[in-house]
């Protein structure tokens, strides 16, 4: 008898967990199609307004993102800035979902060119935002950011109105 119930135990017991391994379970799938984030100029241009360089060395003249911050460096002599053209950081109008965050990613330089001849130009490099590592988030999906750079004037830059464009990209994080 004793050699029976050994047997019969093992496969009870296979049979129980055989009925188990055999069980399902479903789960639902879900998916979202949202509406793409999308950013527009806003009021305001990158402008670095005028000013008379230094007639020999180079200089660079770097706005704050903020406007707050006009910072020069190099030149022997000095960078004469004027207020009779205005000064202003870039502003940008972001749309999308809600209160998503979003990454703005901005250019390496850009490329002025002066109006008068065609052909002289200054770079913009150092582009920054007022963002905390170039990522906003937005409220009741709108927000707008600020964009500002660092102007590159060679020395004996021609006299001139110079200009050119560059390009912002955001994505939703």
């Amino acid at each position: 008898m004793k050699n029976f119930k050994l047997p019969l135990l093992a496969l009870a017991l296979c049979l129980g967990f055989s009925a188990k391994a055999q069980q399902s379970a479903t789960a639902t799938a879900t998916a979202s199609i949202v509406a793409a984030v999308s950013c527009s100029q806003g009021e305001n241009n990158l402008a670095f307004g005028a000013m008379n360089p230094d007639a020999t060395a180079a200089t660079t003249l770097a706005l704050s993102p903020a406007e707050t911050t006009l910072a020069t460096t190099g030149g022997s002599g000095s960078l004469i800035l004027y207020t009779f053209l205005p000064r202003t950081a870039a502003d940008f109008n972001v749309t999308g979902i809600g209160t998503a965050n979003y990454t703005v990613t901005l250019p390496n330089s850009a490329t002025l060119t002066n109006q008068t001849d065609g052909t002289t130009q200054m770079t913009v490099d150092n582009f920054t935002t007022n963002l905390t590592s170039n990522i906003g988030t937005l409220i009741d999906g709108a927000s707008t950011f600020y964009v500002g750079g660092t102007l590159n004037i060679s020395g004996a830059q021609p006299v001139g109105s110079y200009s050119g464009t560059f390009q912002v990209t955001v994505n939703y994080n």
